[in-house]
Order: C-alpha cells, then structure tokens, then sequence
C-alpha cells in the first residue's frame, strides 16, 4: 500500500487523529501516552462496530495485529493498514 492516510478514532472520551505513511505501523511513544488506549479502541470497534460507541474515520481498513494472527492476516490482506 503506498501513500498517506488519516485515521480519526473517538468515542466520548478520548479523541486520536493519526497520519500513517504505511500499511503495517509501530505506535511508539513515552508511557501513559495513550497507546494501549489507542489499541483498545481499534480492537473493540472491529469487534462491534455499531454498539461500541466508536467513531473510526478511515479511507482503509484498520486492523490491531496480534501475537496470533498477525502473519495471516499481513499475508491476506493487501489494501489494509494494521497497528
């Protein structure tokens, strides 16, 4: 995947806005910055979209890699941006 892409990820509480340069990104940073939070949101969206009272806003997919999944779904999906 090539290009640039805003991620917008809210719900009531916290609000992220996220410029991504590549399909697969690292999210890297000082503790307590909001990470985990990130991640947790993202996963809970995915899960339920409609009654999890998220907000993504993305022209792709986003997706969080986990231990168990990450190389199937890397090798599966080509127009997706995963964390």
């Amino acid at each position: 995947m090539v290009g640039r892409y805003d991620i917008e990820l809210y719900n009531n509480k916290v609000h992220y806005h996220l410029n991504i340069k590549r399909n697969i990104t690292v999210l890297r940073g000082d503790s307590a910055s909001g990470k985990s939070e990130f991640i947790r949101l993202l996963s809970a969206y995915n899960a339920n979209p409609e009654s999890s009272g998220i907000t993504l806003i993305s022209e792709k997919t986003c997706s969080v890699l986990t231990e168990e999944n990450w190389r199937l779904f890397v090798e599966s999906y080509k127009e997706r941006i995963f964390l």
